[in-house]
């Protein structure tokens, strides 16, 4: 768990760092806007073994809900 929790900093830091060289390009805003809001939180997978890294089940889970509101329409 030790391993996983420095790899988990590391890689923040170099992530932070890339937020921070590309915050002034304008044409990079929208992704880096998005990588600085989830700093913190993009390798929590790494603390938690057999969590995975996507939001497949979860996306899995409601896709029954959102097809049948867009069927319904509302």
């Amino acid at each position: 768990m030790n391993e996983r929790k420095r790899q988990k900093k590391i890689w923040e830091k170099e992530l932070a760092e890339i937020v921070e060289n590309y915050n002034g390009a304008l044409h990079t805003r929208p992704l880096i806007t998005y990588l600085k809001n989830g700093l913190g939180c993009w390798y929590t997978c790494l603390l938690y073994p057999g969590m995975e890294p996507t939001n497949n089940l979860g996306e899995q889970a409601i896709r029954e809900h959102v097809i049948m509101r867009k069927i319904i329409g509302t």
